[in-house]
């Protein structure tokens, strides 16, 4: 699934045994199985495998490093951002927590990566950034630039 995701074109049987160095009918009985688990992976032998954006198992575990990294992030999400990206990091988190093994998650909460204090004086900055990316505005920013002169810049 990993392999398959985010490619735009499709990738075969034999690109993916030599991938994993496994025999390509290992390959077919694989997909096979993911398809019945209820992986949306479309095309056939001989044409290659796809998973279309928005159609994947979530992986159900992390490596250390990865639950770590994805921890400390939304760690960071909730302290640094707006009331709803703080929101959906905590729904995230407890989704990602229902899908690994509670050994995993419990060494995840316990790894001692923290975020420092945040600013709530951004909050709303942060929002009206989130805001304009989405709906592709153009924001203007009042600044002192490197010589102290006062300077403004859209973006």
């Amino acid at each position: 699934m990993q392999m398959m995701r985010g490619r735009r074109t499709p990738t075969t049987a034999a690109n993916l045994a030599n991938a994993f160095g496994v025999s390509e009918r290992t390959i077919y009985r694989d997909i096979g199985v993911l398809v019945n688990c209820g992986a949306v992976i479309e095309g056939e032998a001989g044409f290659g495998y796809i998973v279309r954006p928005g159609h994947f198992l979530p992986p159900m575990t992390f490596t250390a490093d990865e639950a770590d990294a994805v921890i400390l992030g939304l760690r960071y999400v909730m302290q640094r951002g707006d009331a709803e990206l703080s929101e959906g990091a905590r729904s995230a988190a407890a989704k990602i927590s229902e899908v690994m093994p509670q050994d995993a998650v419990r060494r995840a909460r316990a790894n001692g990566l923290v975020v420092g204090p945040a600013n709530s004086r951004h909050d709303e900055v942060i929002a009206a950034l989130r805001s304009a990316m989405r709906s592709n505005r153009k924001l203007t920013f009042a600044y002192t630039d490197a010589q102290g002169k006062p300077s403004s810049r859209t973006v």
